[in-house]
C-alpha cells in the first residue's frame, strides 16, 4: 500500500463547519473531562516541590508520582478501550467521574506517608484514564467524519486549558493552604462538572462519523502486530517522556532563572496559551489540507526537538519563547496522535487502539520522563545540558514517525 494510505482528503465545501457547528455539544462535552483528567498531570509543576517539603525528600523521589499514576493509567487502559467500544463512551464517564473526585479526596486526606502517596497516585491513574481522552476521543470519533481533525482539535484544547490554568490556580490553593489542598480543588471541579456532561449528552446522537449500532468486530491482534503500530507506540513513547519530563519541571527550571514561585507559575502559563493555539490550529489543518499525517507529526517533533535545545539559552526572554513555541508543538502532536488513530486504525476500535497508543504508549513514557529527566539533571547539575539531551530524544521520537507510511485497517477484513 503506498504512502497515500496515511493522506487524509481535504473535505469539500462546508462540511467542516456544518458538522462542528451541529455537533458543539458533544465537543463540550468531550472538553471538559478531558481538561479534568489532565489537571494532576500539568498542576503537579506546582504541586511537586511543596510536596517534597512536606515529605521531606528530594524532588527526584516525588516526581515517582508520575510513574505509579502511569502505571495506573496503563493498566486501565487495557481495559477501558474495549469497555468504551462496547457500553459507549457516555456511561463510562459518567461513571467515573465520581469516582476521580473520590480518589483525589482521598489522596488529600489520608497520604500519611510516600506508600500511601503513590497507592493513590495509582488510583489516579486509572481513574482519571476512564474519563480522559479514550472515551472523549470516541465521542468525537463517533459523531465527526468531515470535521474530524477540527474537533479534535476542540477538544483537545481541553488539556491546553489544563496546562494554562492548573499551574496558576495549583501555586495560588497550594501556596496558601498547602498541597492537599490544591487535589481537593481539583476533587471539586469534577464533581462540578457531572451535571454539565449530562445535560451535554443527554441527548447525544451519532453523526456522519460514526454509527449506533454495534460494530463488527476488528482484529485488533492483527493491528497492534503490525509495522505502523510499532513504530508509532515507539514514537509516541519517547514523545511522552520528553513532554512529561519538560513540563514537570517547567516551574523550577524558570525559577533557575532568578523567577519567584508566582513569576514562574504565571510564565509557565504561556506553555498552557501556545498548547491550547497548536491544538486548534492543527485540527483545522488535518481537515483542509492532504497531509500525511506521519511526516506532518515528525516535523513537528524536530520543531520540538530545537526548542528544547534553545531553552538552555541564558536570556529569559528566549526561554519564555522557547517556552511557547514548545507548548504550541505539544499541542500540535498530540492533536495529531488523536486523528492518527482514526485514520491509520479505523473508528470501530479506536478506543482499543488509543489505549495502546495514546494512553498506554504515551503515559509509560510519562511515567518514566520526570525521573529521567530530574536523575539526568542531578547527574549534570544544570538544566541546559539536561534539555540538549531531551532534544536529542525529542529527535529520535520524529525519526521513529517519519518512518511510518501505512494504513494497517484498511488491509484488516472484519471478522466473520
Amino acid at each position: 500500500m503506498s504512502a497515500e494510505s496515511t493522506r487524509p482528503q481535504a473535505p469539500a465545501g462546508g462540511g467542516v463547519w456544518r458538522e462542528v457547528t451541529s455537533g458543539w455539544a458533544v465537543i463540550a462535552a468531550a472538553f471538559l473531562p478531558v481538561a479534568l483528567h489532565a489537571l494532576p498531570n500539568y498542576g503537579f509543576s506546582a504541586l511537586i516541590g511543596p510536596m517534597a517539603q512536606g515529605f521531606g525528600v528530594e524532588v527526584s523521589r516525588i516526581a515517582l508520582w508520575t510513574l505509579f499514576w502511569s502505571f495506573g493509567a496503563i493498566l486501565c487502559s487495557i481495559f477501558a478501550g474495549r469497555v468504551v467500544d462496547r457500553w459507549g463512551p457516555r456511561s463510562v464517564i459518567l461513571i467515573l467521574l465520581p469516582v476521580y473526585a473520590l480518589v483525589l479526596s482521598g489522596m488529600a486526606i489520608l497520604s500519611v506517608n510516600m506508600a500511601v502517596l503513590f497507592t493513590f497516585a495509582f488510583l489516579t491513574g486509572i481513574a482519571c484514564t476512564g474519563i480522559g481522552s479514550i472515551p472523549s476521543g470516541r465521542l468525537i470519533a463517533d459523531r465527526f467524519d468531515a470535521g474530524l481533525g477540527t474537533a479534535f482539535g476542540l477538544m483537545a484544547a481541553g488539556i491546553g486549558l489544563a496546562a494554562l490554568l492548573g499551574p496558576v490556580l495549583l501555586q495560588q490553593v497550594t501556596d496558601r493552604f498547602g498541597w492537599r489542598a490544591g487535589y481537593l480543588c481539583i476533587a471539586v471541579l469534577v464533581l462540578l462538572a457531572w451535571p454539565v456532561f449530562y445535560g451535554l449528552t443527554r441527548r447525544q446522537t451519532a453523526g456522519s462519523g460514526g454509527t449506533t449500532q454495534r460494530p463488527e468486530q476488528v482484529s485488533v491482534s492483527h493491528l497492534i502486530r503490525s509495522r505502523t503500530f510499532i513504530l508509532m507506540a515507539a514514537g509516541t513513547f519517547l514523545f511522552g517522556m520528553v513532554v512529561t519530563g519538560a513540563t514537570v519541571n517547567i516551574i523550577l527550571f524558570l525559577g533557575s532563572h532568578g523567577l519567584e514561585r508566582s513569576e514562574a507559575a504565571g510564565f509557565a502559563g504561556l506553555f498552557g496559551i501556545s498548547t491550547i493555539a497548536g491544538r486548534m490550529i492543527t485540527g483545522l489543518a488535518l481537515d483542509r489540507i492532504p497531509l500525511h499525517i506521519a511526516e506532518f507529526t515528525a516535523i513537528v517533533l524536530t520543531g520540538l526537538a530545537a526548542c528544547l535545545a534553545l531553552m538552555s539559552a541564558d536570556s529569559l526572554a528566549i526561554v519564555l519563547l522557547m517556552v511557547g513555541l514548545f507548548g504550541f508543538a505539544v499541542g500540535a502532536e498530540a492533536d495529531c496522535l488523536s486523528y492518527s488513530v482514526v485514520r491509520l486504525f479505523g473508528r470501530k476500535v479506536y478506543g482499543q487502539m488509543y489505549g495502546f497508543l495514546g494512553v498506554g504508549a504515551l503515559l509509560t513514557g510519562s511515567g518514566f520522563g520526570p525521573l529521567i529527566f530530574n536523575s539526568i539533571f542531578e547527574t549534570t547539575g544544570n538544566y541546559a545540558d539536561t534539555l540538549r539531551i531531551w532534544s536529542m530524544v525529542a529527535l529520535l521520537s520524529a525519526f521513529l514517525f517519519l518512518l511510518v507510511r501505512k494504513a494497517p485497517y484498511a488491509e484488516v477484513k472484519p471478522l466473520k
